[in-house]
């Protein structure tokens, strides 16, 4: 994965996934060929990235953060972002 959009909210890198920058495929080579040779690594990662989003994104929260969104957007309030997890 690399660090545009919203990614990096949910790949957080050797927990969830590896994270390599941008427009660099030599990293992406590398990153690549670790999960290629490591089959504990994959598997932790695969492991912990699905608990990690079953726990933040789990799709009740989602659309209730976006009901939020929408709620405060149309009151004229100020619009920050509610972080996975954080209840409106």
């Amino acid at each position: 994965m690399t660090r545009v959009g919203g990614l990096p909210e949910v790949v957080r890198e050797g927990e969830t996934g590896l994270v390599v920058p941008r427009e660099d495929p030599a990293a992406l080579a590398q990153a690549l060929r670790q999960l290629t040779v490591d089959a504990g690594l994959r598997e932790r990662l695969g492991r912990q990235g699905r608990e990690h989003v079953l726990r933040h994104y789990e799709w009740g929260d989602s659309v209730r953060r976006m009901v939020e969104v929408y709620r405060r957007l149309l009151a004229g309030e100020p619009l920050q972002a509610l972080a996975p997890g954080e209840r409106a």
